[in-house]
């Protein structure tokens, strides 16, 4: 039988609503988490333990505290405490979880060798052996030993929807006796009325006395002896009137919220030092931001976070500690999941061992470029930029050369250059006579595109669009329109830097069998990191020998390095799938929410691989105030997204649950604004406004 992993995480946080910071309390010149993880490396069976804490800034101080003394430490999620062991049982490639608690500074190190030997021996296997619970125990509270299977972990996690069983790992365990084998360790006496636990004042007054025993004693304290001390020095009083479990109660609470179907307001985010920042900010750069995207009209200024901080799996934190489930991710640049292992490390390795940016090529260019010629299908040559307005505006570019013709047809959004942006309303500083050159099409309206070739006969260079949104192709359009190229010798421009990669790993012409004559590429191609491809059939790219095209930047190697990472994993991983399956989940159960809750102004459409939803005008309320009140809500509770959702491989089915609950306590809110006539007063933020007011712009 191969040798389980037994892998040791303790959870800790600085905030304590009882005792704050109370595990960097110091006795004797010794953090209290200091003491606690040196009475743990006593340990025998435990193959590894480390601390798991929250992204919230102000859990920075355990990670440094870890990182001084070489400790292993995982940040996640701080509602989610169940998610949190499982992502860090994940990255620690746990067999076996033992589950310990930073609150127990006391713990018996023989204890959980006791405990685990225990577990791996039991007779006919289990999955989850505690010594405290379920309640009622007879060990003292603070010797809290839960061991669970990473099998039954993950079972759990993926399963468990209460609150209470997210915010307490243990719940789900014992709560689903016909799940789990469920088993429980006592002790031959009573022992629960001593508390070795630290939640409140008193608490640590009582390990003070202790620990200052031990060292007169020089001794280590097993749980025995430190019964004894208490006895001898008669100091169980101290503390002796907390119980076991007092804070579960608020959990439960919780629960019963989940099933209320009136409307209820959530309080507002705290987000202070966001807002003092943006002060200082708005003085240096202009709107705040580089992208307009991110800019604080697209997310209820007033109301929504303006800056975050870090990010992990689907989850983000914002400088005042708030949490959210993102699905914005990075305006869909993040497709495996913020701070993805082993693409940060290809990008850590390049790095230290090779270049960032060296003054000549580099073999990974060449390697990126021949897997992308494996799996993009027109894809024969190969250019590398930053942004997707680099690639499109080089198509473009390249399509005028290669026909000597002038006009470019396009629908959609396909960046910042003057060529496309001129088009639109945002044309301040683009001349006149450039603006004329571009033709705007409408999607899925083949008309509307044959009137521009009719009209700018044997002039038009290119058509340009994003082969598909959330509206699917009709009557054929996509094949329509490459005949119509081919006929008028127009070269036809997939603009993938949105499906590329989402729909398909070929991208949306593998999956609609169209093969355009250029693919623009970006975004999520090396999940986070600035690169962008153009791709096409050699007889076009070849010509790039004499259309400029050049970059300081577009041949850093650490991005290349990042995306073929990225194409490995999405092959080993069946990412498309996965996105897909998770957004139809998504969408199909907004719709159930809207249709439960008679809410006929709202609807979810789109791919499973990019959902989105939208809502109507309502007597004398526009689409654009509901729409703001619905986010307004939705982020207060802790959902960060637009009107259009981006979807990770780290989104899974307990994000999902997440997702839609917060959905329907917001929808409850619009509801009753609309209902009552209150939906302006109701608002406690700017309306939100798009970043370009274009109908063929769906995004």
């Amino acid at each position: 039988m191969d040798k389980k992993k037994i892998v040791g995480l303790i959870q800790a946080r600085m905030g304590s609503s009882r005792l704050p910071e109370k595990i960097f309390k110091e006795l004797n010149g010794k953090k209290l988490l200091g003491i606690q993880l040196d009475r743990l490396k006593k340990s025998e069976k435990l193959d590894i333990f480390g601390v798991i804490t929250t992204g919230s800034p102000k859990d920075d101080p355990i990670v440094d505290f870890c990182k001084e003394n070489s400790i292993d430490c995982y940040r996640g999620s701080e509602k989610d405490v169940l998610d949190r062991y499982y992502q860090a049982a994940c990255k620690f490639e746990a067999d076996v979880v033992v589950r310990l608690c930073s609150d127990c500074p006391l713990i018996d190190p023989y204890l959980v060798d006791e405990m685990i030997e225990e577990f791996l021996n039991y007779p006919g296997g289990t999955d989850y052996l505690s010594n405290t619970e379920p309640l009622p125990t007879t060990y003292p509270d603070g010797m809290d030993v839960t061991i669970i299977s990473f099998d039954a972990l993950s079972k759990a996690w993926r399963q468990a929807d209460k609150i209470s069983e997210r915010e307490h790992v243990t719940f789900y365990f014992y709560n689903n006796p016909d799940q789990f084998k469920v088993n429980k360790k006592n002790l031959p006496q009573d022992w629960s009325s001593y508390r070795f636990c630290l939640d409140y004042p008193e608490d640590l007054i009582l390990i003070e006395k202790i620990i200052t025993e031990l060292d007169l004693r020089k001794s280590f304290g097993k749980m025995e002896e430190l019964v004894a001390i208490v006895e001898e020095k008669d100091i169980k009083n101290i503390n002796s009137k907390y119980q076991f479990g007092g804070g579960w109660g608020i959990s439960f609470e919780k629960d019963q919220h989940m099933k209320y179907t009136k409307a209820q307001k959530a309080p507002a985010l705290n987000t202070s030092k966001g807002s003092e920042l943006w002060e200082k900010v708005t003085q240096v750069i202009p709107g705040g931001a580089q992208t307009f995207s991110k800019m604080p009209y697209q997310h209820v200024e007033g109301v929504a976070p303006k800056f975050l901080l870090r990010g992990r799996g689907c989850k983000v934190w914002d400088m005042d500690g708030n949490e959210f489930i993102d699905s914005v991710l990075g305006l869909g640049a993040i497709l495996l999941g913020y701070s993805y292992e082993e693409v940060d490390q290809a990008v850590y390795e390049t790095a230290t061992n090779y270049f960032n940016s060296p003054s000549l090529p580099h073999p990974l260019e060449y390697k990126l470029a021949i897997t992308l010629n494996e799996i993009i299908p027109n894809s024969e040559m190969v250019r590398y930029a930053k942004n997707g307005s680099d690639v499109t505006n080089a198509a473009v570019r390249l399509a005028r050369f290669a026909t000597g013709r002038n006009i470019i047809a396009c629908t959609g959004y396909h960046g910042w250059h003057e060529w496309y942006i001129g088009a639109t309303q945002r044309h301040a500083g683009i001349p006149k006579i450039i603006r004329e050159f571009t033709k705007v099409f409408e999607y899925n309206n083949f008309q509307t595109i044959e009137k521009i070739f009719k009209e700018h006969k044997n002039d038009v260079a290119a058509v340009i669009l994003e082969p598909v949104n959330f509206e699917p192709p009709k009557d054929d359009f996509l094949h329509k329109v490459q005949d119509l190229c081919n006929k008028n010798k127009t070269l036809l421009i997939f603009d993938e830097i949105v499906t590329g990669f989402r729909i398909d790993l070929g991208g949306a012409q593998k999956y609609f069998g169209v093969i355009p004559d250029l693919t623009c590429l970006g975004k999520s191609i090396s999940n986070g990191y600035p690169l962008s491809v153009l791709c096409g059939k050699g007889e076009y790219m070849r010509m790039f020998k004499e259309v400029f095209f050049s970059g300081t930047f577009g041949g850093e190697i650490t991005s290349i390095a990042a995306a073929l990472k990225f194409i490995d994993i999405h092959k080993r991983k069946n990412l498309s799938k996965h996105i897909t399956t998770m957004g139809e989940m998504l969408r199909d159960n907004i719709n159930t929410i809207i249709k439960e809750l008679e809410i006929p102004y709202c609807k979810a459409f789109g791919y499973g691989w990019w959902p989105k939803f939208s809502f109507e005008s309502v007597d004398n309320f526009t689409s654009a105030e509901i729409l703001t009140l619905f986010q307004q809500e939705l982020v207060k509770r802790g959902l960060l997204t637009r009107s259009t959702i981006f979807l990770s491989l780290a989104h899974h089915e307990p994000h999902i649950r997440q997702m839609l609950q917060i959905i329907k306590e917001a929808m409850l809110v619009v509801r009753e604004a609309v209902e009552s006539k209150r939906v302006r007063e109701f608002l406690e933020g700017r309306v939100i406004e798009p970043v370009i007011r274009d109908e063929n712009i769906k995004h």
